[in-house]
């Protein structure tokens, strides 16, 4: 089936959805007109807070399938099923049709789709979702996809078998394992005209094109909690960061450029200089050690993973939202998926669950107990989980 075809499929009716994807209309005050779809896209522009700068747009190589007859129908399609959604939210994910769904936030950009190609095209044991097609339309990014069969980890983990839990978490090890062997010397997608630092790409920490990364849970990134909707609201919209070329660079801006100097003007009632001490001084020792990048999923966590079930076999069925993936330090994907144990407490000190931090221990190799160290000081002064 060729993308303009797929993408015909949305005029078909609606199929049922489940409750817990959708939200019916409480109001028809937040419809969007046609006047919306044709100038600002469906749901309109969003509006930046004062003072805050909307994000750069993507390089325009990198839409896919971006032609007026896909465009048209996305829109359309978003908008004849628009009567299913209360107000839009900062999150955006949407079923056109029985299998395709369109991912559009705040924070998503050409280069995620640009990722999931390029994760597709480097390794067949990666379940990545297949894109369709992707564009930018009144100042927001909207990706077309698969829609991946599968429910998350965490709703179905306790329901599983101790079998069928450690089939899960090998299938896992390998696809994950899968996705750190992606050489440096992996073609990226084409982008004309060329990017900044495309030119050593693998050997910067950057995005797999060579651009800047998402960091929605580094608060000077530009998110910052926002109650209305129980998400990562926006400073910014894009929660943008990098690239940057060295480990010491990259380091540096994680603590927001805090030296052992700043130290001194500390008061003396603060008890945990020297953790943070030892947090820089093992910065600067793993960035001496000139260890190679690696490519990161960069937010591992239950609801990103999809397990599907058939004839008795359980399998990992899709690994998405890779808005965060690039090149980062080996350490990365552990400790940002370890120190979100405290984001899931029905994995925590169950008979048939371990926490997720214990499943995270197995599922990856753990870094040494400094550089585990040195990552706790520094999400807890400078992080959120």
């Amino acid at each position: 089936m060729t993308t303009t075809s797929a993408l015909w499929s949305v005029l078909r009716p609606p199929p049922v959805f489940r409750r817990r994807r959708i939200r019916r209309a409480v109001s028809e005050e937040y419809m969007p007109t046609l006047k919306e779809v044709e100038n600002q896209g469906v749901f309109g522009a969003p509006r930046a807070p004062i003072g805050v700068h909307p994000p750069p747009t993507s390089p325009p190589a990198l839409a896919i399938n971006d032609t007026r007859l896909n465009r048209l129908l996305v829109l359309g399609a978003l908008k004849i099923n628009a009567h299913s959604y209360i107000k839009p939210s900062y999150y955006f994910l949407r079923s056109i049709s029985s299998n395709l769904i369109v991912k559009s936030n705040l924070r998503t950009t050409l280069s995620e789709a640009a990722t999931m190609q390029f994760v597709a095209a480097h390794t067949r044991h990666v379940p990545v979702p297949h894109v369709h097609c992707a564009f930018e339309h009144g100042n927001r990014t909207y990706i077309v996809m698969e829609r991946v069969e599968g429910v998350p980890l965490n709703e179905v983990w306790n329901d599983l078998l101790p079998a069928e839990q450690l089939q899960v978490l090998v299938h896992l090890t390998f696809i994950m394992r899968s996705l750190r062997r992606i050489g440096t010397c992996a073609k990226p997608p084409p982008v004309s005209p060329p990017l900044r630092h495309t030119a050593a790409r693998g050997r910067k920490i950057a995005s797999c094109i060579g651009g800047s990364l998402c960091g929605p849970r580094i608060p000077h990134a530009g998110c910052e909690y926002d109650p209305k909707y129980k998400a990562f609201g926006q400073r910014d919209y894009s929660c943008r960061f990098g690239p940057f070329d060295t480990v010491r660079e990259f380091h540096s801006w994680l603590r927001k450029e805090f030296t052992l100097r700043d130290l001194v003007s500390m008061p003396s009632s603060v008890s945990n200089g020297d953790p943070i001490r030892q947090m820089i001084v093992e910065q600067e020792r793993f960035a001496q050690e000139q260890r190679p990048l690696v490519f990161t999923h960069g937010d591992l966590h239950p609801t990103n993973i999809l397990l599907a079930r058939r004839e008795g076999k359980v399998w990992v069925s899709g690994l998405i939202d890779w808005e965060c993936a690039g090149w980062y330090p080996d350490y990365w994907e552990y400790t940002s998926a370890y120190l979100q144990d405290k984001a899931y407490p029905a994995w925590r000190n169950t008979e048939t669950a371990p926490t997720w931090a214990c499943f995270v221990t197995r599922l990856l190799e753990p870094p040494t107990p400094e550089v585990m160290a040195m990552e706790t000081t520094r999400h807890f002064w400078w992080g959120r989980g």
